[in-house]
């Protein structure tokens, strides 16, 4: 995985370390400069969240705990209120014994206690898997050294009489890649502001460190809207202790993920990648099954990818004299 993280980091750089090149400074202090420059960047973000987000998870640890209590101390007044506005009366005390209700309630929210237990321990072994990919700016420190002498040597072994075909599938590639990657980080920024002004004007504790992870988490589509989402629902739950307030987070993220599913996600990116949603979703899932995280985070950009190259094989196939004898 550093390698590839590592190429995707050469990639999007490349252009920095050569507009530097024109300022007579070697492509290899420049490789370091730019390297440098973006971990301090990332060191400076980590400082400035990192004390919010373990606060956070400490807070989701307990949270999970109390969830299924809370969760039951919200609903049976709200159901035993909405059964008397139709004339019937429920006495959920009757019904069942203390004993029973309790493990009735705790199977009903089993799977959400479940879900967030798993979001925090995924917190926890992606800090120690930090350590595995400290190779990544080593790796990318190469890649980008490099970078000029790895795409003429990669050129220089394609066929003469293909050359300019290739060039021109190159250049698509290319199209794609930084309009998506421009288009993502857009969508990124979009739905970071949306979330944090959204939840610092419901009063959700550290509403503005969840906005700018649930922005992030965009990155993931569909699973990071759904797993933060998760997240903010249940801190609200423990922090308002009100069903309606729980629905009204629920409906923040509802209403973003479908401006975002709808209507900017695919002005942003679906007018770049051209790929039926369809595909997205399949790419979604074989990346997630073949890479876990990374694979869905990569999944999209190789599908683009993959995409054009079909499209101008096609576009060839057409033209041939296989095709049109």
């Amino acid at each position: 995985m550093p390698f590839v993280f590592g190429f995707i980091f050469a990639y999007l750089f490349s252009p920095l370390v050569e507009l530097l090149e024109k300022f007579n400074i070697s492509r290899t202090v420049g490789s370091s400069a730019v390297i440098a420059g973006v971990l301090l960047l990332f060191v400076l973000i980590l400082v400035t969240l990192l004390p919010s987000l373990i606060v956070e998870a400490k807070s989701l640890s307990l949270i999970t705990k109390k969830l299924p209590n809370i969760l039951r101390e919200m609903v049976i007044p709200y159901v035993q209120g909405a059964a008397e506005k139709f004339g019937f009366k429920l006495n959920f005390s009757n019904m069942m014994t203390d004993a029973k209700k309790s493990e009735y309630m705790s199977s009903v929210f089993n799977y959400s206690s479940m879900g967030l237990n798993k979001i925090y321990l995924t917190g926890v072994n992606l800090v120690s898997a930090i350590s595995l990919w400290m190779l990544t700016p080593i790796v990318a420190f190469y890649f980008l050294k490099d970078w000029d002498l790895i795409t003429r040597k990669t050129k220089k072994i394609i066929p003469l009489k293909y050359k300019n075909y290739c060039d021109e599938i190159l250049r698509d590639i290319n199209r794609v890649l930084s309009g998506y990657i421009r288009g993502q980080f857009s969508l990124c920024f979009i739905m970071a502001v949306y979330y944090s002004i959204a939840l610092l004007i419901l009063g959700l504790h550290n509403g503005l460190v969840l906005g700018i992870i649930s922005g992030a988490a965009v990155l993931l589509p569909y699973v990071g809207a759904g797993i933060s989402a998760l997240i903010a629902v249940g801190i609200a739950a423990a922090q308002f202790k009100s069903l309606d307030m729980v629905l009204i987070t629920l409906g923040l993220y509802v209403f973003g993920q479908a401006v975002e599913s709808n209507f900017i996600a695919p002005k942003l990116i679906g007018d770049k990648i051209k790929l039926n949603p369809l595909w997205l979703i399949f790419a979604l899932l074989a990346g997630g099954n073949l890479m876990g995280l990374s694979g869905i985070i990569i999944s999209i950009p190789i599908a683009g990818i993959l995409g054009v190259v079909i499209r101008h094989l096609l576009d060839y196939y057409y033209r041939s004299e296989a095709y049109n004898r």
